[in-house]
């Protein structure tokens, strides 16, 4: 069952599946990037003939739910993950 997210809790690798059934990509799961005042930066891989793709999307909040976090990250979503996590603790969240 999908998590009802802390906005602040919601960090770079996480997996999010979109709840909006108006948006054309409603129940779509994707990795968060970034977590910004508006919503989330995040993008799904897509195999294709051509090799995998990657397609960004923006998904405000209140329109997606928490999954969990991926077992496997780019190590650049690792290191952002990190420290929005290092941040938050000294912020006593």
């Amino acid at each position: 069952m999908a998590e009802t997210p802390d906005l602040a809790a919601i960090l770079p690798g996480d997996v999010i599946q979109i709840t909006d059934r108006q948006d054309a990509w409603f129940q779509m799961l994707l990795l968060v990037e970034e977590n910004r005042s508006w919503g989330v930066k995040a993008h799904a891989m897509i195999p294709t003939e051509a090799g995998v793709q990657t397609a960004y999307y923006r998904v405000p909040h209140g329109k997606f739910a928490r999954v969990g976090t991926a077992a496997l990250v780019e190590a650049e979503i690792a290191k952002a993950r990190e420290t929005m996590v290092a941040t938050l603790k000294e912020q006593g969240r």
